[in-house]
């Protein structure tokens, strides 16, 4: 995992994602997310695919490995989050779909928390060409991504 630091309250934003296998172009493409957020003054913090290498979640079982209860605990004070998956079968890998499955031991902190989305999509073409797809913008409590740049307001 990788932990970068900022003194005074700048924004903190969590990247999750990734495959097992060391440096994917999904993790390649969250650190260079993360890293442009270090230039402007926020905090990042990454869990990258092998910190996601989960028990499957169950939400009647009360006990939670240690990776697991760190994910929540950071997600529980992240400003934002950046989520990456490669793309199996046109969907998100299960690797982050169960980690994501544990942020439901969040539900009650999010309950008056407003979130707005900012996706992307990718995929390769028959030609070996990949395409890329952007759209909506985000936001949340208090910070703001627009063309690259983050500032906290």
């Amino acid at each position: 995992m990788t932990t970068s630091t900022t003194t005074g309250g700048a924004p903190l934003v969590v990247g999750l994602g990734g495959t097992l296998r060391a440096s994917s172009s999904t993790e390649r493409a969250l650190r260079y997310c993360l890293d442009s957020v270090e230039r402007q003054g926020g905090r990042a913090k990454f869990f990258s695919g092998p910190d996601l290498d989960l028990p499957m979640y169950a939400p009647h079982e009360l006990e939670r490995t240690p990776k697991a209860l760190e994910l929540v605990n950071t997600l529980r004070e992240a400003d934002a989050v950046v989520v990456g998956s490669p793309g199996y079968h046109g969907a998100v890998s299960g690797l982050v779909k169960n980690a994501l499955d544990d942020i439901e031991d969040l539900r009650e902190d999010l309950a008056s928390t407003s979130t707005t989305l900012r996706g992307a999509a990718s995929a390769a073409h028959s030609d070996g060409r990949r395409r890329s797809a952007h759209w909506g913008s985000c936001a949340a409590s208090g910070m703001r991504c627009a063309r690259g740049r983050l500032r906290s307001e």
